[in-house]
């Protein structure tokens, strides 16, 4: 079975069927959100052939054809698992991370996953006379680290 073959299978159904099967439908949002497996950032996840693919891309691509080279397929909604296609739109990869901007969707300082730092941390880097080696020793970062964050190259968002 191709990727857009939709004929599917007898025991599972087509390809349509077993995506709105695993779909529930919010009301309130108007999200179609696919409740079946997904992928490590949560976009809904079907196996077409031997082939898995996100259902959101599935579904756009069956209804609007193939995305021109460098488009991807963005989320109004901002509900990765979301596949409606009032909420699904093709852009660049640039036009996403500004939309995520726009949105305040970016993690920032300590609320990053892998972050070093606390915002005291950083109030108490800014104020410190210290080298910039020393203090990188003291927090467990680099010298340059501690120069970016010095020059608000780095935490920007705060003061």
């Amino acid at each position: 079975m191709t990727y857009m073959d939709l004929s599917g299978s007898k025991r599972y159904g087509t390809v349509m069927e077993r995506v709105e099967r695993d779909t529930f439908y919010e009301p309130n949002s108007g999200c179609w959100l696919f409740a079946g497996p997904s992928d490590e950032n949560g976009y809904g996840r079907i196996r077409i052939g031997k082939k898995k693919v996100r259902v959101h891309n599935f579904t756009f691509k069956k209804d609007n054809g193939p995305l021109p080279n460098g488009k991807i397929v963005m989320h109004s909604c901002d509900m990765p698992c979301c596949w409606n296609p009032d909420h699904l739109s093709a852009g660049t990869n640039v036009d996403n991370i500004a939309d995520r901007d726009k949105k305040g969707r970016t993690a920032k300082g300590e609320m990053r996953p892998d972050s070093k730092l606390t915002n005291d941390d950083i109030a108490m880097i800014r104020a410190s006379s210290e080298t910039y080696r020393a203090l990188g020793e003291k927090f467990g970062v680099s010298h340059n680290i501690i120069g970016r964050i010095k020059r608000y190259q780095k935490w920007r968002h705060l003061p």
